[in-house]
Protein backbone atom coordinates (compact mmCIF):
# COMPACT_ATOMS: atom_id res chain seq x y z
CA UNK A 1 0.00 0.00 0.00
CA UNK A 2 1.32 3.40 -0.96
CA UNK A 3 2.15 6.00 1.67
CA UNK A 4 0.78 9.51 1.23
CA UNK A 5 3.23 11.99 2.73
CA UNK A 6 2.38 15.67 3.05
CA UNK A 7 5.45 17.61 2.00
CA UNK A 8 7.59 14.55 1.24
CA UNK A 9 8.27 13.73 4.89
CA UNK A 10 8.58 9.93 4.59
CA UNK A 11 12.11 8.68 3.99
CA UNK A 12 11.10 5.00 4.18
CA UNK A 13 7.96 2.97 4.71
CA UNK A 14 8.33 3.40 8.48
CA UNK A 15 10.09 6.72 9.03
CA UNK A 16 8.17 9.98 9.51
CA UNK A 17 10.17 13.20 9.41
CA UNK A 18 7.43 15.72 8.52
CA UNK A 19 3.62 15.98 8.37
CA UNK A 20 1.92 12.78 7.28
CA UNK A 21 -1.65 11.80 6.40
CA UNK A 22 -3.08 8.29 6.74
CA UNK A 23 -5.24 7.88 3.62
CA UNK A 24 -8.98 7.32 3.77
CA UNK A 25 -8.60 3.73 2.51
CA UNK A 26 -6.37 2.95 5.50
CA UNK A 27 -2.80 1.76 6.01
CA UNK A 28 -1.14 -1.41 7.34
CA UNK A 29 2.42 -0.14 7.94
CA UNK A 30 3.77 1.13 11.23
CA UNK A 31 4.92 4.73 11.52
CA UNK A 32 8.08 5.77 13.36
CA UNK A 33 8.40 9.49 14.11
CA UNK A 34 12.13 10.07 14.02
CA UNK A 35 14.15 11.95 16.62
CA UNK A 36 14.46 15.66 15.82
CA UNK A 37 11.17 15.69 13.89
CA UNK A 38 8.26 18.04 14.54
CA UNK A 39 5.23 16.75 12.65
CA UNK A 40 1.47 16.26 12.53
CA UNK A 41 -0.10 12.87 11.77
CA UNK A 42 -3.62 13.21 10.40
CA UNK A 43 -5.81 10.10 10.63
CA UNK A 44 -8.07 10.36 7.60
CA UNK A 45 -8.33 6.55 7.64
CA UNK A 46 -7.48 3.60 9.88
CA UNK A 47 -3.95 2.49 10.74
CA UNK A 48 -3.86 -1.27 11.45
CA UNK A 49 -0.47 -2.80 12.20
CA UNK A 50 0.56 -6.36 13.16
CA UNK A 51 3.80 -7.16 14.97
CA UNK A 52 4.83 -3.55 15.74
CA UNK A 53 3.72 -0.50 17.66
CA UNK A 54 1.39 1.19 15.18
CA UNK A 55 2.79 4.66 15.90
CA UNK A 56 6.16 4.93 17.61
CA UNK A 57 7.57 8.31 18.64
CA UNK A 58 11.29 8.39 19.24
CA UNK A 59 13.01 10.38 21.97
CA UNK A 60 13.53 13.93 20.76
CA UNK A 61 10.56 13.83 18.36
CA UNK A 62 7.46 16.01 18.69
CA UNK A 63 4.18 15.02 17.05
CA UNK A 64 0.51 16.03 17.06
CA UNK A 65 -2.03 13.33 16.18
CA UNK A 66 -5.47 14.34 14.93
CA UNK A 67 -8.27 13.06 12.72
CA UNK A 68 -11.04 10.49 12.75
CA UNK A 69 -9.30 7.19 12.04
CA UNK A 70 -8.70 4.20 14.31
CA UNK A 71 -5.20 3.08 15.26
CA UNK A 72 -4.79 -0.60 16.17
CA UNK A 73 -1.77 -2.76 16.96
CA UNK A 74 -2.13 -6.55 16.74
CA UNK A 75 0.10 -8.81 18.82
CA UNK A 76 1.42 -9.14 22.34
CA UNK A 77 3.77 -6.40 23.51
CA UNK A 78 2.65 -3.86 20.90
CA UNK A 79 0.65 -0.67 21.46
CA UNK A 80 -1.35 1.40 18.98
CA UNK A 81 0.73 4.33 20.30
CA UNK A 82 4.10 4.17 22.00
CA UNK A 83 5.67 7.50 22.94
CA UNK A 84 9.25 8.23 23.99
CA UNK A 85 9.13 11.87 22.86
CA UNK A 86 6.48 14.59 23.04
CA UNK A 87 2.94 13.86 21.83
CA UNK A 88 -0.28 15.88 21.68
CA UNK A 89 -3.46 13.96 20.79
CA UNK A 90 -6.33 16.00 19.34
CA UNK A 91 -8.46 13.21 17.88
CA UNK A 92 -8.62 9.63 16.71
CA UNK A 93 -9.42 6.25 18.26
CA UNK A 94 -6.75 4.06 19.81
CA UNK A 95 -7.94 0.46 20.11
CA UNK A 96 -6.41 -2.68 21.57
CA UNK A 97 -8.02 -6.12 21.18
CA UNK A 98 -6.53 -8.25 23.95
CA UNK A 99 -7.66 -11.51 22.34
CA UNK A 100 -5.05 -10.75 19.63
CA UNK A 101 -2.22 -10.01 22.06
CA UNK A 102 -1.94 -8.37 25.46
CA UNK A 103 -0.55 -4.84 25.85
CA UNK A 104 -1.53 -1.24 26.49
CA UNK A 105 -3.51 0.84 24.02
CA UNK A 106 -1.21 3.79 24.80
CA UNK A 107 2.20 3.65 26.46
CA UNK A 108 3.77 6.96 27.43
CA UNK A 109 7.44 6.96 28.35
CA UNK A 110 8.06 10.70 28.17
CA UNK A 111 5.58 13.60 27.71
CA UNK A 112 1.99 13.43 26.46
CA UNK A 113 -1.11 15.63 26.39
CA UNK A 114 -4.48 14.15 25.43
CA UNK A 115 -6.97 16.86 24.51
CA UNK A 116 -9.48 14.63 22.76
CA UNK A 117 -9.34 10.94 21.92
CA UNK A 118 -11.25 7.69 22.18
CA UNK A 119 -9.12 5.03 23.86
CA UNK A 120 -10.64 1.60 24.30
CA UNK A 121 -9.72 -2.02 25.05
CA UNK A 122 -11.73 -5.22 24.89
CA UNK A 123 -11.32 -8.93 24.20
CA UNK A 124 -13.01 -8.76 20.82
CA UNK A 125 -15.54 -11.18 19.48
CA UNK A 126 -13.57 -14.17 20.76
CA UNK A 127 -13.65 -13.05 24.37
CA UNK A 128 -10.97 -13.93 26.89
CA UNK A 129 -9.18 -12.14 29.67
CA UNK A 130 -8.11 -8.51 29.95
CA UNK A 131 -4.68 -8.31 31.58
CA UNK A 132 -3.31 -4.88 30.58
CA UNK A 133 -4.01 -1.33 31.63
CA UNK A 134 -5.60 0.81 28.95
CA UNK A 135 -2.96 3.56 29.30
CA UNK A 136 0.44 3.18 30.92
CA UNK A 137 2.25 6.32 32.08
CA UNK A 138 5.82 5.39 32.93
CA UNK A 139 7.40 2.01 33.41
CA UNK A 140 11.14 2.71 33.14
CA UNK A 141 12.90 4.26 36.11
CA UNK A 142 15.01 6.79 34.21
CA UNK A 143 13.09 10.03 34.57
CA UNK A 144 9.68 11.60 35.11
CA UNK A 145 6.84 10.68 32.74
CA UNK A 146 4.23 13.43 32.31
CA UNK A 147 0.70 12.69 31.15
CA UNK A 148 -2.02 15.36 31.05
CA UNK A 149 -5.57 14.41 30.06
CA UNK A 150 -7.90 17.29 29.21
CA UNK A 151 -10.69 15.34 27.54
CA UNK A 152 -11.71 12.18 25.73
CA UNK A 153 -13.40 8.84 26.36
CA UNK A 154 -11.45 6.05 28.06
CA UNK A 155 -13.03 2.60 28.35
CA UNK A 156 -11.66 -0.78 29.39
CA UNK A 157 -8.41 -2.26 30.55
CA UNK A 158 -7.57 -3.64 33.97
CA UNK A 159 -7.63 0.05 34.82
CA UNK A 160 -8.09 3.02 32.50
CA UNK A 161 -4.82 4.72 33.47
CA UNK A 162 -1.88 3.20 35.33
CA UNK A 163 0.30 6.01 36.63
CA UNK A 164 3.51 4.12 37.30
CA UNK A 165 6.22 4.78 39.88
CA UNK A 166 7.80 7.64 37.93
CA UNK A 167 4.56 8.96 36.43
CA UNK A 168 3.14 12.43 37.02
CA UNK A 169 -0.52 12.42 35.98
CA UNK A 170 -2.87 15.40 35.69
CA UNK A 171 -6.50 14.85 34.74
CA UNK A 172 -8.54 17.96 33.89
CA UNK A 173 -11.43 16.25 32.09
CA UNK A 174 -12.61 13.19 30.22
CA UNK A 175 -14.99 10.29 30.70
CA UNK A 176 -13.46 7.17 32.28
CA UNK A 177 -15.30 3.84 32.61
CA UNK A 178 -14.09 0.49 33.92
CA UNK A 179 -15.85 -2.75 34.84
CA UNK A 180 -12.83 -4.70 36.08
CA UNK A 181 -11.13 -2.46 38.63
CA UNK A 182 -10.62 1.23 39.30
CA UNK A 183 -10.36 3.89 36.60
CA UNK A 184 -7.06 5.38 37.85
CA UNK A 185 -4.26 3.31 39.41
CA UNK A 186 -1.73 5.70 40.92
CA UNK A 187 1.73 4.72 42.13
CA UNK A 188 3.40 8.13 42.19
CA UNK A 189 1.78 11.59 41.90
CA UNK A 190 -1.69 12.13 40.42
CA UNK A 191 -3.79 15.30 40.44
CA UNK A 192 -7.43 15.17 39.37
CA UNK A 193 -9.10 18.50 38.66
CA UNK A 194 -12.10 17.25 36.68
CA UNK A 195 -13.62 14.42 34.67
CA UNK A 196 -16.19 11.68 35.21
CA UNK A 197 -15.10 8.34 36.67
CA UNK A 198 -17.49 5.40 36.41
CA UNK A 199 -17.13 1.92 37.89
CA UNK A 200 -20.65 0.50 37.51
CA UNK A 201 -19.73 -3.07 38.49
CA UNK A 202 -16.80 -5.44 38.87
CA UNK A 203 -16.58 -9.25 39.03
CA UNK A 204 -17.85 -10.51 42.38
CA UNK A 205 -14.95 -12.91 42.93
CA UNK A 206 -13.14 -11.30 45.86
CA UNK A 207 -10.22 -10.29 43.64
CA UNK A 208 -11.63 -7.09 42.14
CA UNK A 209 -12.53 -3.88 43.94
CA UNK A 210 -15.37 -1.55 42.99
CA UNK A 211 -13.55 1.72 43.63
CA UNK A 212 -13.09 4.72 41.39
CA UNK A 213 -9.45 5.39 42.30
CA UNK A 214 -6.47 3.43 43.59
CA UNK A 215 -3.36 4.96 45.12
CA UNK A 216 -0.50 2.74 46.19
CA UNK A 217 1.35 2.71 49.45
CA UNK A 218 4.76 1.79 47.98
CA UNK A 219 7.54 0.12 49.91
CA UNK A 220 9.97 2.53 51.61
CA UNK A 221 12.68 1.97 48.98
CA UNK A 222 10.31 2.59 46.04
CA UNK A 223 10.57 5.75 43.96
CA UNK A 224 6.78 5.98 43.88
CA UNK A 225 5.34 8.55 46.28
CA UNK A 226 1.70 7.49 46.56
CA UNK A 227 0.35 11.07 46.39
CA UNK A 228 -3.22 11.61 45.19
CA UNK A 229 -4.68 15.12 45.00
CA UNK A 230 -8.38 15.43 44.11
CA UNK A 231 -9.76 18.89 43.38
CA UNK A 232 -12.81 18.05 41.29
CA UNK A 233 -14.58 15.50 39.11
CA UNK A 234 -17.63 13.26 39.44
CA UNK A 235 -17.19 9.75 40.82
CA UNK A 236 -19.76 6.98 40.39
CA UNK A 237 -18.67 3.79 42.16
CA UNK A 238 -19.26 1.79 45.32
CA UNK A 239 -16.12 3.30 46.89
CA UNK A 240 -13.94 6.27 46.06
CA UNK A 241 -10.54 4.92 47.20
CA UNK A 242 -8.61 1.75 47.61
CA UNK A 243 -4.94 0.94 48.19
CA UNK A 244 -2.68 -2.09 48.46
CA UNK A 245 -3.47 -2.56 52.11
CA UNK A 246 -0.82 -3.03 54.79
CA UNK A 247 2.29 -4.62 53.33
CA UNK A 248 5.38 -4.72 55.52
CA UNK A 249 6.51 -1.21 56.34
CA UNK A 250 4.56 0.52 53.60
CA UNK A 251 3.99 4.19 54.42
CA UNK A 252 0.51 5.70 54.42
CA UNK A 253 -0.36 7.21 51.02
CA UNK A 254 -1.09 10.93 50.96
CA UNK A 255 -4.61 11.77 49.82
CA UNK A 256 -5.96 15.34 49.75
CA UNK A 257 -9.57 15.97 48.68
CA UNK A 258 -10.64 19.57 48.15
CA UNK A 259 -12.59 21.73 45.71
CA UNK A 260 -16.00 20.93 44.25
CA UNK A 261 -15.91 17.23 43.38
CA UNK A 262 -19.10 15.16 43.45
CA UNK A 263 -18.75 11.74 45.09
CA UNK A 264 -21.65 9.40 44.35
CA UNK A 265 -20.16 6.60 46.42
CA UNK A 266 -21.21 4.45 49.35
CA UNK A 267 -17.79 4.46 51.01
CA UNK A 268 -14.92 6.91 50.96
CA UNK A 269 -12.52 3.99 51.45
CA UNK A 270 -13.30 0.51 50.15
CA UNK A 271 -14.04 -2.00 52.93
CA UNK A 272 -12.98 -4.91 50.70
CA UNK A 273 -9.32 -4.95 51.74
CA UNK A 274 -8.36 -5.79 55.32
CA UNK A 275 -6.64 -2.81 56.99
CA UNK A 276 -7.51 -0.64 54.00
CA UNK A 277 -9.02 2.06 56.20
CA UNK A 278 -5.88 2.22 58.34
CA UNK A 279 -3.85 2.99 55.25
CA UNK A 280 -5.93 6.12 54.68
CA UNK A 281 -5.62 7.56 58.17
CA UNK A 282 -3.80 10.57 56.72
CA UNK A 283 -6.54 11.42 54.20
CA UNK A 284 -7.65 15.06 54.39
CA UNK A 285 -11.04 16.24 53.16
CA UNK A 286 -11.60 19.99 52.83
CA UNK A 287 -14.21 20.15 50.06
CA UNK A 288 -16.69 18.26 47.92
CA UNK A 289 -20.24 16.94 47.81
CA UNK A 290 -20.67 13.40 49.13
CA UNK A 291 -23.57 10.97 48.96
CA UNK A 292 -25.54 10.83 52.19
CA UNK A 293 -24.07 8.51 54.81
CA UNK A 294 -20.48 8.49 53.56
CA UNK A 295 -18.18 8.39 56.58
CA UNK A 296 -15.58 11.14 56.36
CA UNK A 297 -12.45 11.69 58.43
CA UNK A 298 -12.44 14.45 61.01
CA UNK A 299 -12.44 17.81 59.24
CA UNK A 300 -9.57 20.24 59.85
CA UNK A 301 -10.25 23.40 61.83
CA UNK A 302 -12.22 25.91 59.79
CA UNK A 303 -14.07 23.34 57.66
CA UNK A 304 -17.69 22.28 58.05
CA UNK A 305 -20.02 19.54 56.82
CA UNK A 306 -23.66 20.31 56.03
CA UNK A 307 -26.34 17.69 55.36
CA UNK A 308 -28.48 19.08 52.55
CA UNK A 309 -30.36 18.05 49.40
CA UNK A 310 -28.86 18.07 45.92
CA UNK A 311 -31.06 20.47 43.93
CA UNK A 312 -30.56 18.48 40.71
CA UNK A 313 -31.18 14.93 41.98
CA UNK A 314 -33.30 15.81 45.06
CA UNK A 315 -31.18 13.26 46.95
CA UNK A 316 -29.66 13.94 50.38
CA UNK A 317 -25.97 14.77 50.25
CA UNK A 318 -23.27 16.19 52.50
CA UNK A 319 -21.17 19.15 51.42
CA UNK A 320 -17.80 20.02 52.93
CA UNK A 321 -16.74 23.66 52.76
CA UNK A 322 -14.78 26.36 54.57
CA UNK A 323 -17.89 28.57 54.60
CA UNK A 324 -19.54 28.73 58.00
CA UNK A 325 -23.29 29.07 57.60
CA UNK A 326 -25.55 30.68 60.20
CA UNK A 327 -28.98 29.12 59.65
CA UNK A 328 -31.33 28.35 62.56
CA UNK A 329 -34.93 27.29 63.01
CA UNK A 330 -36.98 30.50 62.91
CA UNK A 331 -40.41 31.94 62.10
CA UNK A 332 -40.73 35.31 60.39
CA UNK A 333 -44.15 37.00 60.03
CA UNK A 334 -44.61 39.75 57.47
CA UNK A 335 -47.41 41.83 55.96
CA UNK A 336 -47.33 43.34 52.46
CA UNK A 337 -49.55 44.15 49.46
CA UNK A 338 -49.98 42.40 46.13
CA UNK A 339 -46.99 43.17 43.93
CA UNK A 340 -44.52 43.81 46.77
CA UNK A 341 -41.26 41.89 46.98
CA UNK A 342 -39.79 40.50 50.18
CA UNK A 343 -36.11 39.54 50.17
CA UNK A 344 -35.20 36.57 52.37
CA UNK A 345 -31.80 37.13 53.95
CA UNK A 346 -30.30 33.69 53.31
CA UNK A 347 -26.68 32.49 53.13
CA UNK A 348 -25.43 31.56 49.66
CA UNK A 349 -25.23 27.84 50.51
CA UNK A 350 -28.82 27.88 51.78
CA UNK A 351 -29.88 29.44 48.48
CA UNK A 352 -27.95 26.77 46.56
CA UNK A 353 -28.81 23.71 48.64
CA UNK A 354 -31.89 24.68 50.66
CA UNK A 355 -35.25 23.02 50.07
CA UNK A 356 -37.82 25.69 49.22
CA UNK A 357 -41.56 25.12 49.57
CA UNK A 358 -44.33 27.60 48.84
CA UNK A 359 -47.62 26.87 50.64
CA UNK A 360 -50.96 28.54 50.04
CA UNK A 361 -52.03 29.79 53.45
CA UNK A 362 -55.41 30.77 54.81
CA UNK A 363 -56.94 30.52 58.25
CA UNK A 364 -59.36 27.60 58.20
CA UNK A 365 -58.67 27.44 54.43
CA UNK A 366 -60.83 30.47 53.72
CA UNK A 367 -58.44 33.09 52.35
CA UNK A 368 -55.55 31.40 50.61
CA UNK A 369 -53.08 33.93 49.22
CA UNK A 370 -50.12 33.20 46.98
CA UNK A 371 -46.54 34.25 46.34
CA UNK A 372 -43.95 33.53 43.66
CA UNK A 373 -40.36 32.55 44.48
CA UNK A 374 -37.37 33.83 42.51
CA UNK A 375 -34.09 32.96 44.21
CA UNK A 376 -34.24 34.66 47.58
CA UNK A 377 -37.08 37.00 46.57
CA UNK A 378 -40.76 36.45 47.39
CA UNK A 379 -43.32 38.40 45.33
CA UNK A 380 -46.91 38.65 46.60
CA UNK A 381 -49.36 37.71 43.83
CA UNK A 382 -52.74 37.09 45.51
CA UNK A 383 -54.29 38.62 48.64
CA UNK A 384 -54.72 36.39 51.67
CA UNK A 385 -52.25 34.28 53.62
CA UNK A 386 -49.26 32.28 52.29
CA UNK A 387 -46.12 30.69 53.68
CA UNK A 388 -42.62 29.86 52.40
CA UNK A 389 -40.36 27.37 54.16
CA UNK A 390 -36.62 26.92 53.62
CA UNK A 391 -34.93 23.80 54.99
CA UNK A 392 -31.13 23.58 55.23
CA UNK A 393 -28.92 21.25 57.26
CA UNK A 394 -31.94 19.79 59.07
CA UNK A 395 -33.32 23.18 60.18
CA UNK A 396 -36.34 25.03 58.82
CA UNK A 397 -37.02 28.72 58.50
CA UNK A 398 -40.68 29.67 57.96
CA UNK A 399 -41.89 32.93 56.43
CA UNK A 400 -45.59 33.70 57.07
CA UNK A 401 -47.12 36.35 54.81
CA UNK A 402 -50.36 38.34 55.13
CA UNK A 403 -51.07 39.90 51.73
CA UNK A 404 -53.46 42.82 51.18
CA UNK A 405 -54.90 44.02 47.86
CA UNK A 406 -53.66 47.59 48.33
CA UNK A 407 -51.12 49.47 50.42
CA UNK A 408 -53.85 51.08 52.53
CA UNK A 409 -55.02 47.63 53.64
CA UNK A 410 -51.60 46.43 54.86
CA UNK A 411 -51.89 45.95 58.66
CA UNK A 412 -49.23 46.59 61.26
CA UNK A 413 -49.90 43.21 62.84
CA UNK A 414 -49.76 39.87 61.08
CA UNK A 415 -52.09 37.06 62.11
CA UNK A 416 -50.15 33.78 62.11
CA UNK A 417 -50.83 31.27 59.35
CA UNK A 418 -52.66 28.82 61.57
CA UNK A 419 -56.15 28.15 62.88
CA UNK A 420 -55.54 30.06 66.11
CA UNK A 421 -57.90 33.03 65.62
CA UNK A 422 -56.97 34.86 68.81
CA UNK A 423 -53.23 35.29 68.32
CA UNK A 424 -51.73 38.29 66.56
CA UNK A 425 -47.95 38.49 66.01
CA UNK A 426 -46.23 41.85 65.71
CA UNK A 427 -44.30 41.94 62.43
CA UNK A 428 -42.20 44.97 61.53
CA UNK A 429 -42.06 45.33 57.74
CA UNK A 430 -38.35 44.66 57.30
CA UNK A 431 -37.01 42.93 54.22
CA UNK A 432 -39.56 44.14 51.68
CA UNK A 433 -38.88 46.37 48.72
CA UNK A 434 -41.85 48.82 48.57
CA UNK A 435 -42.08 52.20 46.84
CA UNK A 436 -41.29 54.93 49.35
CA UNK A 437 -44.58 56.80 48.66
CA UNK A 438 -46.59 53.71 49.48
CA UNK A 439 -44.56 53.21 52.63
CA UNK A 440 -45.53 56.72 53.74
CA UNK A 441 -49.21 56.16 52.93
CA UNK A 442 -49.19 52.85 54.80
CA UNK A 443 -47.54 54.49 57.79
CA UNK A 444 -50.10 57.34 57.92
CA UNK A 445 -53.17 55.15 57.80
CA UNK A 446 -51.96 52.23 59.88
CA UNK A 447 -53.35 53.50 63.18
CA UNK A 448 -56.79 54.08 61.67
CA UNK A 449 -56.84 50.79 59.80
CA UNK A 450 -55.62 48.61 62.64
CA UNK A 451 -58.95 48.62 64.46
CA UNK A 452 -60.93 48.27 61.23
CA UNK A 453 -58.69 45.41 60.02
CA UNK A 454 -59.03 43.57 63.34
CA UNK A 455 -62.82 43.77 63.17
CA UNK A 456 -62.84 42.77 59.50
CA UNK A 457 -60.43 39.89 60.17
CA UNK A 458 -62.43 38.56 63.15
CA UNK A 459 -65.62 38.54 61.09
CA UNK A 460 -63.83 36.87 58.19
CA UNK A 461 -62.63 33.82 60.13
CA UNK A 462 -65.52 33.36 62.57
Amino acid sequence: MELHPAGGGVTSALDITADFTVPAEGLEKNLVVKSGTTATITLNGDLTVAGHHAIEVEQGATVTIKGIGTVEAIGGGFAPLYNNGTVTIDGGTFYKNESKGHYYAIQNDRDMVINNATVTMDAGEFGGSITSSLIENGGAADGVRNLTINGGTFTGGVDNVKNDAEGVLTVNGGNFTNTINQTIYNMNVATINGGTFNVPSVPDDGQHINAALHTSAPAPDSIGKGILIIKGGTYNAESLLTTDGVNGNNPIPQVKISGNGVYNVKYLVSPDYQHNADQFDDTEVTGGTFASGVELPALPDGYFKYDVVDPATKEPVSIVTDEEVAFDDATIDYAMKVGDKYVMDLPELALQYGVFNNFVGGLNGTDGGSVELNGNSVVATTAGHAAVTVTFNGKTRTYNFVIADTATDVPDVTPPVSTDENTDIAAPNTGAEMPSVLMVIAGCVVAILAAAYSAKYAARVS
